[in-house]
């Protein structure tokens, strides 16, 4: 189960649910409750770094997950997937992550926008012909 800040109330009922079914789980979290119900319960919680928007964690959270799905190598050839294909995926993915970075001048023009008008007051004026 994956939830970034650890506190995303779906995935929390779902791993408690699972839980108490016996369910094996693998928990990614930077922290919050999740982090917590690993903890008191004994189940591995890969801590994801904190401090990011959720959304602009999504690629860290892909990494970690591929990362450590390639520890569970029963659940890999139970589903097809050889243990060098997951390998040469996360290589692969590993080139392509710089260029999806939202930093620099080849940000998208959105982004570059919001950032430069982080921490300034909007003007908003109009004529009200009606």
């Amino acid at each position: 189960a994956v939830s970034y800040s650890g506190e995303t109330s779906e995935t929390l009922s779902c791993v408690q649910s699972a839980y108490t079914r016996g369910a094996q789980m693998l928990l990614l979290a930077s922290g919050g409750q999740l982090m917590a119900f690993a903890q008191n319960n004994d189940l591995v919680c890969v801590p994801l770094e904190g401090g990011l928007p959720p959304r602009a964690a999504l690629l860290d959270m892909l990494f970690a997950l591929l990362g450590s799905l390639m520890a569970f190598e029963p659940l890999l050839a139970a589903n097809g997937i050889q243990q060098q294909e997951m390998e040469s995926s996360l290589l692969y993915l590993a080139t392509l992550y710089p260029q999806w970075g939202i930093e620099g001048e080849t940000a998208p023009m959105p982004y570059r926008l919001a950032q430069s008008l982080d921490r300034a007051w909007p003007l908003f004026w109009g004529n009200d012909t009606a």
